[in-house]
């Protein structure tokens, strides 16, 4: 098994209803304490939002680069322009910023992740390890090359254009709990 990536940090500028927004995710204080964030509130105040954002930032860990490119054209092109769907209203731009960390067994390693989307759909991913530009985060995080690429996948299911959960071998998003268990009866038991 592979490295285990956490999120610690996360700032999201213009992400759909989210204007402005910085988190700090702290890990457990005790040696033996689950390794769990809760976030709580009322509706519509964008706890959705911030976990498509730590989604997008740790998929940056498990997607080859050219997964974001948004079509537009080709023998498969979107039917929206999903950069509208992702940009906050009157931004020009949407920013993901963030500090995951890379666990295994014998150490730790702290990643600086920044994605930036503009509305035209320009993508600009920078991963730094402990300072350091890596060119390709895949290969510090999925050694084997084992690990599914998720980019395509993951940008249908948090822009609406696929209700179904999301199910790799490296990542889990359910985007309705209710929908998981009615939509594919065999995740049921896996949810609780």
């Amino acid at each position: 098994m592979g490295p285990l990536a956490k999120v610690r940090w996360i700032s999201i500028k213009n992400y759909k209803g989210i204007e402005n927004v910085e988190l700090e995710l702290p890990g457990p204080r005790m040696k033996d304490d689950p390794d769990v964030m809760v976030i709580g509130s009322q509706n519509g105040l964008g706890k959705t939002s911030i976990l498509e954002c730590c989604s997008l930032l740790l998929s940056t860990l498990v997607t080859r680069p050219r997964q974001w490119e948004f079509r537009t054209t080709g023998p498969r092109p979107l039917p929206i322009h999903l950069p509208d769907l992702l940009v906050r209203a009157g931004a020009d731009q949407l920013k993901l910023d963030g500090e995951l960390w890379l666990v295994t067994e014998k150490e730790q390693k702290k990643l600086r992740v920044s994605s930036h989307l503009t509305r035209r759909g320009d993508v600009k991913i920078d991963v730094k390890i402990n300072g350091e530009r890596l060119r390709d985060a895949r290969k510090e995080f999925d050694a084997t090359g084992e690990r599914e690429s998720i980019g395509e996948e993951l940008i249908s299911v948090i822009s609406g254009l696929s209700a179904d959960p999301m199910v790799t071998d490296s990542f889990l998003l359910f985007h309705s709990y209710r929908k998981a268990q009615e939509g594919n009866p065999e995740l049921g038991p896996n949810l609780g």
